[in-house]
């Protein structure tokens, strides 16, 4: 009987007590990097799934998937120190990024957007800017990169940090408009 009785109080305290907890957008682990035989297949995979997504809605989830992917490595490869690919990385989820603004109109347009798209695409900026303040604060505003059998060139990494965060800025600042 006291074994029932605790169970009931524990159940009791674990319904009344328990909270809800909303999770904010998260990034995704990071893919293959530059360097590793699977990644040029990645590369490719990604080129043609780009195909696979007709529909509006689908393609701002894939481009979002990618402009993550892509800011994921350049995070990495930025603590890694090879920030020559690193800029690669980011250019390539700032390309990605520039494309979000366009298809989420379009989905207005269609009368297809709900406020949870809008929401997570704010969301979703947020996140990347957090991420690459974090980022930039840990890495220095420009340096001096060789690569083999070339010579040396300078690499100002505060210019892509501010591109960067004023994309993301921008398409927080259309988003928060249409909310």
């Amino acid at each position: 009987m006291k074994n029932f009785i605790s169970t009931a109080c524990l159940i009791g305290i674990f319904l009344f007590v328990s909270q809800v907890a909303e999770a904010a957008y998260v990034l995704p682990y990071p893919s293959y990097l530059p360097g590793n035989k699977l990644y040029k297949v990645s590369e490719f995979i990604d080129g043609i799934k780009k195909y696979w997504y007709f529909g509006t809605l689908t393609q701002l989830k894939y481009v979002q998937e990618m402009s993550d992917k892509h800011l994921v490595e350049a995070k990495t490869l930025f603590e890694y120190k090879q920030y020559a690919l690193g800029v690669r990385a980011l250019v390539k989820s700032n390309s990605e990024v520039v494309q979000i603004s366009p298809l989420l109109s379009r989905l207005i347009e269609e009368k297809k957007s709900n406020p949870e798209i809008v929401k997570n695409v704010d969301e979703q900026m947020k996140s990347h800017v957090e991420v690459l303040t974090r980022m930039f604060s840990e890495t220095p505003d420009s340096i001096e990169w060789t690569e083999e059998r070339q010579a040396p060139r300078v690499i100002n990494l505060n210019d892509f940090h501010t591109i960067a965060i004023q994309l993301r800025q921008e398409l927080r600042n259309y988003v928060i408009a249409r909310l």
